[in-house]
């Protein structure tokens, strides 16, 4: 199986996919193309398994604050790196399905490609809110239709403070 240490998200418009150039500790890079449907199912899956702790017995305007105060800490620690070189990656393939398993903060995910080939990543619950984040714009870029997929935690809807203290004297 590829492990995946690094991977830099694309969106090609020729082929209307989500574009993953994957690269290993060796440097060996992979592609793995993402179909919309495919990639609708991840994200949602994903973003059903993302916690914020102590959230569970809260109710949902406070579940989505505290959802939306911890994308916005993933969003600060995000540090822009060199993109995965591509030219080999092209020859990867089309993922068939994506397993993944959540647990002690960390997701998994298992790329299957044709032909029984597949590659995995583990990231930790900041890293994956990262890149939720980075294929947020990347279905902005591709206008993918998205009105019920992303919450507002990720697309920056969600207001952290409710009241109106406009007018008010604050000590």
């Amino acid at each position: 199986m590829f492990q995946i240490e690094k991977i830099t998200s694309q969106y090609d418009v020729e082929e209307d996919r989500l574009h993953l150039v994957a690269s290993d500790g060796q440097e060996q890079t992979l592609g793995l193309w993402l179909t919309r449907p495919l990639a609708n199912e991840l994200i949602g899956m994903l973003l059903g398994e993302l916690e914020v702790p102590g959230a569970s017995q809260t109710d949902e305007h406070v579940r989505a604050a505290l959802h939306a105060w911890e994308q916005s800490a993933a969003n600060a620690q995000f540090k822009p790196q060199s993109p995965v070189p591509s030219p080999e990656a092209q020859s990867g393939g089309l993922v068939t399905s994506v397993d993944v398993v959540h647990a002690d903060g960390h997701f998994a995910m298992v790329f299957t490609l044709r032909g029984d080939r597949s590659a995995s990543i583990t990231m930790d619950g900041t890293r994956m809110r990262q890149w939720l984040g980075i294929v947020h714009r990347l279905y902005g870029k591709a206008e993918w239709p998205c009105h019920s997929l992303w919450p507002d935690w990720i697309t920056g809807k969600t207001q952290l403070l409710t009241t109106d203290v406009s007018g008010g004297v604050l000590h």
